[in-house]
């Protein structure tokens, strides 16, 4: 091979090198903007709320965490154990690829959870033992799917599951369920009767339910 020719081969190699350099950092910088500074946005503004934020799955129920990578993103927000402001809604209800939203043994305005009505990706819901009733389910009803709704020791009653109806499909609905075995039992302390369960299982039929 000629001097002509390596000298050109070398140029080659560190414009190709340089090129994908450049393209490193450009991929960088959208992947920070796009996914990332989304993430810490809502997480300091939650944080300057009062609420304690974290970026592990495998921390107290009053936190915030995110999960994601390169091709999916997921946000998933922990809210409980206190009073819950409707400027955490509002922000929650702005935030992108929001999937799982647990209001565990939290206090707070079910007529609040308006903010959270056209989510496109909220899929897991949980208020157990918190103070959501049948307004809060107004607004759950207005998000298309479910897989996973959780209303263990809750104020919901007969109507407000009777508005889960609107929705596309539900993949798992939970109570907390009391009385004799192989006894008549009591869902949610007889706030919802067996009957209602039924009907909506008749509308979606593969639901399961605890």
């Amino acid at each position: 091979m000629s001097e002509r020719a390596t000298k050109s081969n070398r140029r080659l190699v560190i414009w190709t090198s340089i090129a994908l350099l450049v393209a490193v950092v450009v991929t960088v910088i959208l992947v920070d903007r796009i996914v990332y500074h989304p993430q810490r946005f809502l997480r300091d503004q939650l944080s300057s709320l009062g609420f304690a934020v974290g970026t592990e799955p495998a921390i107290p129920v009053d936190n915030v965490w995110f999960q994601s990578n390169f091709f999916r993103v997921k946000q998933v927000v922990y809210l409980g154990k206190h009073p819950v402001p409707s400027e955490a809604f509002a922000l929650i209800g702005r935030a992108d690829h929001l999937e799982a939203l647990v209001l565990d043994d939290a206090e707070f305005d079910p007529v609040d959870l308006a903010a959270i009505e056209h989510s496109g990706s909220l899929r897991y819901l949980s208020f157990a033992d918190s103070s959501m009733n049948d307004v809060g389910m107004r607004s759950v009803a207005k998000l298309k799917k479910i897989d996973m709704l959780i209303l263990s020791s809750t104020n919901v009653t007969d109507d407000g599951l009777s508005e889960l109806k609107e929705l596309e499909s539900v993949g798992e609905l939970a109570f907390t369920t009391s009385g004799p075995v192989g006894g008549t039992k009591e869902i949610n302390g007889g706030m919802i009767s067996l009957d209602a369960v039924e009907q909506l299982k008749k509308r979606f039929p593969k639901m399961v339910v605890h």
